[in-house]
């Protein structure tokens, strides 16, 4: 995003955390993470098929972000979800 502004990367940082009150890398953890959210919902994914689609290398790496985010694994979420 920053090449496509015409800004180095400190700058852009500088300036997107400035407008916007968080940092790109956060802003873009809590996008995949609701995308998550949603992708669980439906059912249809595996844990590790949702890592690899919202960009998550491993769904370990996933989990533990999900968790500290969201406060549970994204299986416990799916359970809760699925009693509602």
């Amino acid at each position: 995003m920053a090449k496509f502004a015409h800004l180095s990367p400190s700058r852009f940082c500088q300036l997107y955390t400035n407008f916007f009150n968080i940092s790109p890398k956060k802003d873009l953890q809590n996008i995949r993470i609701e995308h998550a959210k949603t992708l669980l919902s439906t059912g249809n994914y595996s844990v590790k098929e949702i890592a690899e689609m919202i960009g998550y290398d491993t769904e370990y790496y996933f989990i533990r972000k999900f968790k500290k985010t969201i406060g549970v694994t994204p299986g416990f979420y799916l359970k809760k979800n699925q009693k509602e």
